[in-house]
């Protein structure tokens, strides 16, 4: 099994470690909730020591029977991005349910209120 370089860790858990102060810097700011937050936290924490902290990514390394440690990295980035999809998924299909409702709420104020308008002007006018 060939090991990742000294520069290739250092490299990798930089960029892991920019992207968790990136999602912190957001959270601060309430750009993103607190709920994503935790997410990417879930998601980099674990990335960044497994990165950094070679016997895990050797042992993780052989026991999903990977022979680079290069392909375990690319096997769990795609493996949490998946996760990170699915999740994301299943919060987007419940803003879109309640996006519709709102949609057909409005619809139904909008139509009831032209309804009383138009009463109105013929109880008013008459003719």
């Amino acid at each position: 099994m060939i090991a990742l370089s000294l520069y290739a860790r250092i490299i990798l858990s930089a960029s892991l470690v920019l992207a968790l102060l990136f999602v912190f810097m957001l959270s601060l700011r309430t750009r993103i909730k607190a709920e994503l937050a935790i997410l990417w936290c879930v998601i980099l924490i674990p990335a960044t020591l497994v990165t950094a902290i070679p016997s895990i990514l050797a042992l993780l390394t052989r026991l999903i029977g990977a022979k680079h440690p290069a392909s375990t990295l690319t096997f769990l980035g795609l493996g949490l991005s998946l996760f990170a999809l699915i999740y994301l998924s299943a919060k987007f299909t419940v803003l879109f349910d309640q996006f519709k409702n709102l949609s057909q709420e409005t619809a139904f104020i909008e139509k009831r209120l032209q309804d009383l308008e138009a009463r109105i002007e013929t109880e008013q006018n008459p003719d």
